[in-house]
C-alpha cells in the first residue's frame, strides 16, 4: 500500500490571517509526490503525499485499486517511471489538499473569518528525467527515463572517445556541462535509436519532449501549454547557459533534428505557465488512472477559479530558493534519495573543470528589484545515494526497523570501528564522475558491530558532501587550505576571514531530520563550516511556492514583491538551528585518511590495476609528457579567455567566468590506475 500522508499541522481556525491567499506547491520527487498549501508566512495549511509503488512490489494498491508500478527497474542500472501515474498522483494530492481546505473554510465561516483559497500553483520536479509523447493524443510513447538511469554510459564513453577535445570543450563552454548519462540528451538519443515507436512518431514530426515539469504543465493547463523553466532546461545539455536559450549546435551534436522533435519553450522560473485544468484522464487510457467524484468536485473548484500555474523549478533549484539562499555565496544541501549541493554564484555562471557543475539556480523575473530579477546561477555537486543508501542498509542487513532509526543505532558506537561505506550503487557523481564505480563496504572485522555499519553509512554520505563542498569553495575563490586539516597553515586557515569560502551550509531533506547524522556531518566539516537547519522541513515545496508567489505581473496580485519582503515574512533568521563541530583535528585527519583509502579502493579496485613493463613505462612517459603539454596549452588558452572575459565584464557584455586554477595531472591510461613495476 503506498504511503499516504495527510498534514497534521493544519492551523487553528481561530488564527486570523491578514492574507487569505494560499499557494499550492506540487513537489514531484523520485520516490513520492506531494502537494502542500502554504500561506504567505511559509506555514503549512494542508498537505497530502503519495509514495510510489515500484516493480519490486507489484501488489501495492491505491485506494483498493490495483495500479501499475510507478518506478520500474527493467535491467541493472536502468530506472524508468510510468508517466501516467505521475498525473494521477498530482491530481489526487491537489484534490486532497482542496478537500482539507474545504473543511478548514467550513470552520472559518462559522466564526466569521474569511475563506482561504488557492491563488496560484507552482511545480517542483526531479530534473533530467525524460518523457516523450505524441502531440496528436498527448500519450507518452515510452516510460519516462529517470535521471539516475545509467543505460547510456557506454554511449557517452564512445562519444567522448570519437569527439575531438576541441569540440567537447566548445560544447562545454556553451552548456557548462560535461557529457554524462545523468543529463537528458543521451536518454533521448537512446530512445530514438532503440525504440521503433519513438522513431515513428519522431519521423512524423509529432514527437514532443519534456522533463517532468513540461509533461505536467502540458496536461494540467488549458490549451496544453508546452513550457519549461531555465533551471530544468539547463540540465538537458541543449541550452546555452549564458543566453538561456536552446542552441542548435548542442542539439545537432546528439543527432537530433529540432524540426522533428518539439522542444518546450524556455521560460523564467516565475511567470504565467498556464491556467489549471483537470487533465483528460480518458485520453490517457490507463486503467490505473481513476478519480472519485469527490476528488473531481474539489478539482473543479480550482479549475473554475482559473488558478494560474506561476512557478516552475527543478527540485534542487527549488530547495535553494526555499532555503532562502537568494544571494551570492549562499549554499544549501538537500539530503533526499541522493545528496545535492548548490552554491549561489550570482549573476554569472562559473565554468570549471573540477567536478562541480554550473547551472541556473533560479530566475524570478517579476521581482520589483531589477538586480534580483535576472537569472541567478549556481555551482552544483551531487552524490547519487544518500537516503537510498540508508534504505539499502535497512533492507540488506535488517539491523534497523525503519530508515529513520539509523541515527540512534549509529549513536551506540563512538566511531565506525575502521569500516568505510562508499554508496556508489549507480556510480559516483561529483567530484569523481565515475559511472563504473560501485558501492563498497570496507574494513569489516570480527570487531564490527551493527552500530559501526550504521555509523559508516552516515559518515559515507557526510564525507562525499565534504569533498564536494571543498571543491565548490576553492572554485569560488577560497584558499586551497580551506577544509584541509593537514595543511601547515591550518591555524591561519581556520581564523582567516575568506569572503569566497563557505562558512554556513543550509540543510534539508529526510536524512537531515536525524540529529545524530547532522552532528556527524558537522564533525567531518570541522571548524570551517557550520550547518543550519531552518524551521521549514519542506524546503523544495516552499521554494516553488515562493517562485509562484512572485510570478504575477501585477504588483497587487503578488504574494511578495522583493527578497527582503519574503525573508521578513518567513522569519527564518530567528528560528535557525545551528550545528558546530565537536571533533578534534587529530580525529578528522585519521578519519579522512580512512575515507581517502576507501575512495581509492572503490575507484581503483585490483581488477583495474595494470602492471607495466619497462618498455610500457617508457611509452607511458611519452604519453604523460604529451598530456602535460596539452594541459599547458589549455591553461594558456583559458587564461587568454579569462582575460577577454574580464575586459568584457567591464562593458557588461560577457557573463561567463572561467576557473583557471591548475588541475592536478593524473597519470591515467585507458581508465586504469597505473601500478609501475620495474623488473
Amino acid at each position: 500500500m503506498p504511503v499516504v500522508k495527510d498534514n497534521e499541522l493544519i492551523p487553528s481556525v481561530s488564527k486570523v490571517l491578514k492574507d487569505s491567499r494560499l499557494i499550492g506547491a506540487i513537489d514531484i520527487g523520485t520516490t513520492s509526490t506531494r502537494c502542500i498549501l502554504f500561506n504567505s508566512r511559509g506555514e503549512i495549511v494542508a498537505m497530502h503525499q503519495i509514495a510510489y509503488p515500484s516493480s519490486t512490489n507489484q501488489s501495492e494498491t491505491l485506494s483498493k485499486i490495483k495500479i501499475d508500478p510507478t518506478l520500474i527497474y527493467p535491467k541493472p542500472s536502468w530506472v524508468e517511471m510510468n508517466p501516467n501515474n505521475l498525473i494521477l498522483y498530482v491530481i489526487i494530492c491537489i484534490a486532497e489538499c482542496q478537500k482539507q481546505l474545504n473543511k478548514i473554510n467550513d470552520q472559518r465561516r462559522k466564526i466569521g473569518q474569511l475563506e482561504l483559497y488557492i491563488a496560484t500553483i507552482g511545480i517542483a520536479n526531479m530534473r533530467e528525467t525524460v518523457i516523450l509523447w505524441d502531440q496528436r493524443n498527448g500519450k507518452a510513447v515510452y516510460n519516462g527515463i529517470v535521471w539516475s538511469d545509467g543505460r547510456t554510459s557506454e554511449m557517452i564513453e564512445e562519444l567522448k572517445k570519437k569527439t575531438p577535445k576541441s569540440k567537447l570543450k566548445k560544447l562545454r563552454s556553451k552548456c557548462g556541462l560535461d557529457l554524462s548519462s545523468y543529463f537528458s540528451a543521451s536518454k533521448i538519443k537512446w530512445l530514438l535509436e532503440n525504440d521503433s515507436k519513438v522513431q515513428d512518431v519522431y519521423d512524423s514530426g509529432d514527437l514532443m519532449f519534456g522533463t517532468v515539469d513540461s509533461w505536467l504543465v502540458y496536461h494540467l493547463t488549458k490549451n496544453n501549454q508546452h513550457k519549461t523553466d531555465v533551471s530544468n532546461a539547463s540540465r538537458t545539455l541543449f541550452m546555452d547557459l549564458n543566453k538561456c536559450q536552446y542552441d542548435e549546435e548542442l542539439i545537432e551534436f546528439w543527432g537530433i533534428d529540432s524540426k522533428k522533435l518539439k522542444f518546450p519553450e524556455i521560460c523564467s522560473s516565475s511567470e504565467l505557465f498556464g491556467h489549471f485544468q483537470i487533465p483528460n484522464l480518458n485520453s490517457l487510457k490507463s486503467s490505473s488512472i481513476k478519480i472519485s467524484n469527490e476528488d473531481l468536485n474539489a478539482l473543479k473548484i480550482i479549475q473554475d477559479s482559473n488558478v494560474p500555474i506561476n512557478g516552475v523549478l527543478g527540485d534542487q533549484s527549488s530547495s535553494l530558493v526555499g532555503q532562502l539562499c537568494l544571494k551570492k555565496g549562499d549554499a544549501k544541501c538537500t539530503y533526499g534519495t541522493g545528496g545535492f549541493l548548490m552554491l549561489n554564484t550570482g549573476s554569472k555562471p562559473l565554468i570549471t573543470k573540477k567536478g562541480v557543475l554550473p547551472t541556473v539556480g533560479f530566475w524570478l523575473k517579476n521581482i520589483n528589484n531589477k538586480e534580483d530579477s535576472t537569472p541567478f546561477y549556481a555551482l552544483e555537486g551531487a552524490i547519487s545515494s544518500a537516503g537510498s543508501s540508508i534504505e539499502w542498509i535497512k533492507n540488506t542487513f535488517n539491523i534497523i526497523p525503519t530508515a529513520k532509526d539509523i541515527g540512534a543505532l549509529a549513536a551506540t558506537v563512538k566511531d565506525s570501528g575502521g569500516t568505510s561505506f562508499v554508496s556508489g550503487f549507480t556510480g559516483l557523481l561529483s567530484p569523481h564522475w565515475d559511472p563504473d564505480a560501485r558501492g563498497s563496504l570496507q574494513g569489516l572485522s570480527n570487531y564490527t558491530k551493527p552500530g559501526h555499519i550504521a555509523r559508516s553509512s552516515l559518515e559515507g554520505i557526510s564525507f562525499q558532501v565534504h569533498d564536494i563542498l571543498k571543491v565548490m569553495a576553492i572554485v569560488n575563490g577560497a584558499h586551497k587550505s580551506f577544509m584541509n586539516d593537514e595543511d601547515e597553515n591550518y591555524e591561519d586557515s581556520v581564523k582567516q576571514d575568506d569572503s569566497n569560502a563557505i562558512s554556513m551550509l543550509a540543510i534539508d531533506g529526510g536524512v537531515s531530520k536525524s540529529e545524530e547524522f547532522v552532528q556527524i556531518q558537522s564533525d567531518i566539516f570541522g571548524p570551517w563550516v557550520k550547518l543550519c537547519k531552518p524551521p521549514v522541513s519542506e524546503a523544495t515545496a516552499l521554494g516553488v511556492a515562493i517562485a509562484a508567489g512572485f510570478g504575477f505581473e501585477n504588483d497587487e496580485e503578488k504574494i511578495w514583491k522583493s527578497f527582503d519582503e519574503v525573508t521578513e515574512c518567513l522569519n527564518f533568521k530567528n528560528n535557525l538551528k545551528i550545528y558546530e563541530s565537536k571533533s578534534t583535528r587529530e580525529e578528522r585527519i585519521a578519519n579522512f585518511k580512512n575515507w581517502k583509502q576507501a575512495i581509492y579502493n572503490t575507484l581503483c579496485p585490483e581488477s583495474k590495476l595494470k602492471i607495466l613493463t619497462k618498455e610500457q613505462l617508457i611509452e607511458m612517459a611519452k604519453k604523460c609528457m604529451k598530456l602535460v603539454k596539452e594541459k599547458e596549452a589549455e591553461e594558456k588558452e583559458d587564461q587568454e579567455e579569462s582575460s577577454d572575459s574580464e575586459e568584457a565584464d567591464e562593458s557588461n557584455e560577457e557573463k561567463t567566468l572561467i576557473d583557471n586554477d591548475s588541475d592536478s595531472i593524473e597519470l591515467i591510461e585507458e581508465d586504469f590506475l597505473i601500478r609501475i613495476k620495474l623488473d
